[in-house]
């Protein structure tokens, strides 16, 4: 196969942005739609502009590729329409000689090795540093058919997203149907209580008294929001406490972060961390044994309704936050253990399946990522910016 080593400047017209007045933008359409960086991207293609000006500096047209070249350096959309670009994006337009989509996917991998592992390597990037990166350019032809491959693969992680997208909005109807109070039938009869009356007291400890005795310290940032589990926590000795570690935890405990409570921080305490610490971050539910049980108060403080009562009560514009008391006077309805059991079964089975496609994306992101580095590695060697 014949390939060329080519600089950008060699196959693309290169359109540094620059930013007009801000005295002349305005938000009612007048003039030309101005994008200034990421915030504006879409998955692949510009959101709708937000902001206009008439005043018009450096323009990119419809098909143009736009680089980030302010944080995060290396962000890829491509432009929809005429607009007008300011510093933070560069536009990139093909020659005839490189197929478009084909230069898409070479900057996209390329600008991965201009953020690194560990970060971006660069605070920005100049039109001079862009324009001299090198890679390896084949035929029109090979171009092609690299492209047919890498938009196959992108399509089985388009179907997987859809797939999961679906089983999350079917997760979140269920959930919602099965937690409503104004369900008709037999829900008409459930028991309604505050939350402080279905709930044990919460035990208080302070580690420091027993400042050799190693336990495991559950933070706030110690639940995974995705998965709303307990993914990692601290071993620490008593004398190294901070004082936030304070509730002791059990087995079956639920804890609900106070602390930005709209995160939905919410995780059951799993057996092997009974009788270990959290942080006073969490108000720790315990549910009454004989009324009501852990999983149906997980699922209830999942719920929109809990969420938008969350929303409403958190103060604090830096740091919002509820108090325990705000969170145990909620009403939670529920029904005989015996119809919660049945209930915590379906919702199990639905987030299992919503969980299941997630986990099918981010194979199908990690498949597709392979076979572009497999493919594109062939054809070019990404340069360190100039």
């Amino acid at each position: 196969m014949i390939t060329n080593l080519v600089k950008l400047k060699d196959v693309a017209t290169i359109t540094a942005g620059q930013s007009p007045s801000g005295k002349n933008f305005n938000d009612n359409g007048e003039g030309m739609p101005f994008y200034q960086g990421k915030k504006d991207y879409g998955d692949k293609f510009l959101k709708p502009p937000r902001v206009w000006t008439k005043s018009i500096t450096k323009v990119a047209i419809q098909g143009d590729i736009l680089l980030s070249v302010r944080a995060p350096i290396g962000a890829l959309n491509i432009a929809t329409q005429e607009i007008c670009i300011g510093r933070g994006l560069t536009a990139i337009r093909g020659h005839e000689e490189i197929n478009k989509d084909y230069l898409f996917y070479v900057l996209s991998q390329i600008s991965e090795g201009l953020r690194g592992n560990a970060g971006a390597i660069f605070n920005s990037l100049n039109k001079t540093q862009i324009e001299n990166i090198e890679f390896l350019l084949p035929s029109l032809a090979e171009q092609e058919r690299i492209v047919v491959k890498l938009d196959a693969a992108f399509a089985e992680i388009d179907e997987a997203v859809n797939v999961a997208i679906a089983k999350e909005t079917e997760f979140k109807k269920l959930k919602a149907s099965l937690l409503s109070s104004s369900l008709t039938g037999d829900a008409v009869m459930w028991e309604t209580q505050k939350l402080s009356d279905v709930i044990e007291k919460g035990e208080t400890i302070n580690p420091t008294t027993n400042p050799d005795t190693k336990f495991s310290y559950i933070d706030v940032s110690s639940v995974d929001r995705k998965n709303f589990s307990i993914s990692k926590t601290q071993t620490l000795r008593g004398k190294d406490a901070p004082s936030r570690a304070r509730r002791l935890v059990k087995t079956g405990d639920v804890l609900f972060a106070t602390v930005r409570p709209t995160l939905q921080r919410i995780a059951i305490v799993p057996e092997e961390l009974n009788g270990e610490v959290c942080s006073t971050g969490y108000i720790v539910l315990r549910p009454k044994a004989s009324i009501i049980c852990s999983k149906f108060i997980f699922y209830y403080m999942l719920s929109e309704k809990v969420n938008t009562q969350m929303e409403s009560l958190q103060t604090g514009a830096s740091y919002p936050a509820v108090n325990d008391t705000q969170v145990k006077k909620l009403h939670i309805s529920f029904p005989s253990l015996s119809e919660q059991k049945i209930i915590v079964e379906r919702l199990d089975a639905a987030y299992s399946e919503f969980k299941n496609a997630n986990e099918a994306i981010v194979k199908s992101k990690a498949n597709y990522l392979a076979l572009k580095s497999a493919i594109l590695s062939k054809e070019l060697q990404p340069s360190e910016a100039a």
